[in-house]
């Protein structure tokens, strides 16, 4: 689509040609519950580092954007 709309591409016809195969994956029955205990971790451990994420971010915008 954004080929398309950048004028790098004539029709969305050929797209199709440039889409991979899809895969499934189904989840590991035996690691449910090494996940169940992780996810809470990674939960609180995101929310505590939300203000570091902030800071970063704004070093970014400072100095690492720039052209």
């Amino acid at each position: 689509m954004a080929q398309k709309a950048l004028g790098m591409v004539d029709s969305l016809d050929v797209i199709g040609g440039m889409i991979g195969d899809s895969n499934t994956y189904e989840p590991m029955p035996e690691n449910y519950a090494v996940y169940r205990a992780l996810s809470p971790i990674f939960i609180r451990l995101s929310r505590q580092l939300q203000t570091e994420y902030e800071t970063i971010a704004d070093f970014q915008r400072k100095f690492v954007n720039k052209d």
